[in-house]
């Protein structure tokens, strides 16, 4: 077993399991009963300074943003949502990278203790209305919402049902010169998903 799993196995997959995460591999997720998801990926990224290098990804993909996703049978696993694990008192560029030796209990507990206090936002941003808070303070730097502002907040008004706003931003995004091919099929998706997705069936 590579030094990567045997931390993924140690460390991080007992608390994720906890809290109610499935697993597959280095990679673990969360459904909520409305069908968004949580994800935490493990990735290597070995740079020789200890036995086990990686990054922590944490990602939120509504059931919307799926669904927008794989409309042609394409890959489903991109997120609305994402960040990384920061590692305490490490300095960018490499804020990020976790380096530790398989002995190295401190290190080890630090991870754990570190992916535990982020469960509770990861988790929080499951429900619709966190999230579309999270997305009506967009743009501002720093924020982890993986797409342009205007498709974030559409994506979030539309778990919540039709709305004045809803027809505001969907309005503009139809209009919008610079994108016009990608926000004339994203608009008809949204209209058609509100459609088939009534918002008492949402919550």
């Amino acid at each position: 077993m590579k030094p990567v799993d045997e931390v993924v196995r140690d460390r991080i997959a007992p608390v994720l399991r906890r809290a109610g995460f499935q697993r597959r591999r280095r990679h673990f997720w969360f459904d909520s009963a409305s069908g968004d998801r949580a994800y935490v990926e493990v990735r290597p990224f070995k740079l020789g300074f200890r036995e086990a290098e990686f990054f922590v990804d944490l990602g939120v993909q509504p059931r919307i943003w799926a669904d927008w996703l794989g409309r042609d049978g394409g890959e489903t696993r991109d997120v609305l949502w994402a960040d990384r694990l920061m590692v305490p008192g490490r300095r960018p560029p490499m804020a990020d990278h976790w380096s530790l030796d398989l002995v190295d209990e401190p290190a080890g507990d630090l991870l754990a203790t570190e992916l535990s206090a982020r469960l509770p936002e990861i988790l929080g941003l499951l429900d619709p209305a966190s999230l579309l808070g999270y997305a009506r303070t967009l743009p501002r730097p720093g924020r982890k919402i993986s797409v342009r502002p205007e498709i974030a907040l559409a994506v979030m008004l539309a778990t919540q049902g039709p709305s004045d706003e809803l027809e505001q931003c969907l309005g503009a995004l139809a209009t919008d010169p610079d994108w016009v091919a990608f926000d004339t099929e994203f608009v008809a998706f949204v209209r058609g998903w509100i459609a088939q997705h009534p918002a008492d069936e949402q919550d």
